[in-house]
């Protein structure tokens, strides 16, 4: 299975420019919108154009409330408006659910509204994004606690965050230089090793029959406005250390690139944001997590948009 490059799709524009093609995946966001409405409007634009969507949506009700049938019809409006999509992708109800309610509570929510959308749509696939953060390494119960049964795939998010409190071993600021950063392997480490006493997410996922996606994936690493030269490599070193993991893991299915270019240079995940340069490194990084064929790929023209 090749792994599938996206983006969050209020930078795919610029990503795919200073790529210089399109990318496979797009990643989209609803909060309480009901099709056509919100994001969902996009869906029919970018099937048309051959993107694969990653669509997420909540609910103003309680998950109590959804799991005894508040959201049905709203799930049957979904489920038909997926229907007629093409190229399926993945759905989403309520990503990173973490203090939202009750485990329990959650999981029967999810299998309520995913149960409507997949029997109307069943090519789209259903995913549970578990933030990394909470569910492998705090005291959300861990992620059995909210794991649904036949759920398709397994979202996780993977930053590599300037300034975490999460364990040092896993996101920490890398330490060695440039050049030798690789050898620390971050990636690794969250892919494959248990953390915690728990299974680390990939495994976690084939334990369960599903593949597995990392939905929102970005690097901070070090601060440019004290070492701009570090950060730049080291930012592309640990995108190409996920990249060399990923290939060695059959079941990954896609990679999607977050940037919400929020114009804090210390903060920001941006390859080109309003503080710093296009980064040709990190560019080259990315380009070998999925690297583009003529099957998978067009080339992107000038002005492509829409």
């Amino acid at each position: 299975m090749s792994v599938r490059l996206g983006v969050i799709d209020d930078e795919r524009v610029k990503f795919e420019a200073q790529l210089g093609h399109v990318v496979q995946d797009v990643r989209l966001y609803c909060t309480t919108e009901t099709p056509p409405s919100g994001d969902w409007s996009k869906l029919p634009t970018r099937a048309a154009s051959g993107y694969i969507s990653h669509m997420s949506f909540r609910s103003a009700n309680s998950w109590a409330s959804v799991a005894g049938g508040s959201e049905d019809a709203r799930a049957t409006t979904i489920g038909n408006y997926l229907a007629g999509i093409t190229p399926a992708g993945y759905i989403t109800f309520h990503h990173e659910p973490q203090g939202e309610g009750t485990a329990s509570d959650f999981q029967a929510a999810f299998a309520r509204v995913m149960g409507i959308i997949k029997g109307i749509a069943p090519a789209w696939k259903t995913c549970n994004v578990m933030t990394g953060g909470t569910f492998w390494f705090a005291n959300a119960g861990g992620p059995d606690a909210w794991w649904v049964n036949g759920i398709d795939t397994l979202g996780v998010d993977a930053y590599n965050r300037r300034g975490t409190s999460l364990p040092t071993d896993i996101f920490a600021t890398p330490t060695g230089t440039p050049s030798t950063f690789g050898a620390t392997d971050i990636a690794s480490t969250f892919i494959t090793t248990p953390i915690s006493g728990r299974p680390a997410p990939y495994p976690y996922a084939l334990s369960k029959g599903a593949t597995l996606i990392l939905p929102e994936f970005g690097c901070a690493c070090d601060d440019p406005s004290s070492n701009a030269a570090g950060y730049v490599a080291k930012r592309a070193n640990w995108i190409q250390a996920v990249a060399n993991d990923i290939h060695n893991l059959p079941f990954l299915e896609s990679v999607t690139y977050y940037d919400r270019d929020q114009g804090d240079s210390r903060v920001n995940w941006a390859l080109a944001g309003t503080a710093l340069p296009v980064e040709p490194t990190s560019l080259a990084a990315f380009e070998s997590i999925s690297v583009p064929t003529t099957s998978t790929m067009k080339v992107l023209t000038v002005g492509d948009d829409e």
